[in-house]
């Protein structure tokens, strides 16, 4: 072998050596900047949602208060559905983030939990959808407690098919709302589909 060709050999493999590291840097660069910002936005998911489960009831009962209106027992079961959906919501991305982390035994328990607290927030909801029309239809109850009981009411039940059933809300990820828009339709949410996955363990 010449000279000349074993230097060009030996610069051609220290060339491919070095794209190669190259594009394993790039590589695990763009897997820890991917890691690092779902990290970022399941975070906010939680604490987004713990934060309307703490806001959205205090906000409806200021708006009575300053109607001059008292919370009724509509109202008020309207307002615990909505606050028990939510804080079901930030239990599920907050075990999200776990998994993410490792905390995978941690996942399966809350994915358990909130697969059999499915069954409670619904018949909570169906008493809410009651109370709520009896309340809409009573003459006597005054019009700002309807509207809060009514609001309250339409979130509830949002909030369970958007985490039990199919995903509703698409506005906060670009991907999400591309895929919507497209035409492919709602698909299944993600509790949804980690409490099948957790049924098909057990």
């Amino acid at each position: 072998m010449s000279l000349g060709f074993r230097a060009f050999v030996k610069i051609f493999l220290t060339a491919q050596y070095t794209n190669n590291s190259f594009l394993l840097a790039l590589s695990g660069g763009v897997v820890k900047a991917t890691r690092a910002a779902l990290k970022q936005r399941l975070s906010s998911y939680w604490q987004l949602e713990a934060f309307n489960a703490l806001l959205l009831p205090v906000t409806g009962i200021i708006i009575l208060s300053v109607a001059d209106e008292k919370p009724d027992l509509a109202s008020i079961a309207s307002m615990v559905a909505t606050v028990v959906m939510l804080l079901i919501g930030a239990a599920y991305w907050h075990a999200k983030l776990g998994l993410l982390l490792g905390m995978t035994k941690y996942h399966e328990r809350t994915v358990r939990l909130l697969r059999h607290a499915k069954l409670p927030s619904g018949l909570l909801i169906i008493g809410s959808v009651a109370l709520s029309t009896q309340s809409y239809v009573n003459p006597a109850t005054p019009l700002v407690s309807k509207a809060a009981t009514v609001i309250f009411t339409i979130i509830a039940i949002l909030e369970f098919i958007n985490y039990y059933f199919v995903q509703l809300q698409h506005f906060d990820n670009l991907a999400d709302f591309k895929r919507l828009i497209s035409g492919k339709g709602f698909r299944r949410s993600h509790l949804a589909r980690a409490i099948a996955r957790h049924r098909d363990k057990s």
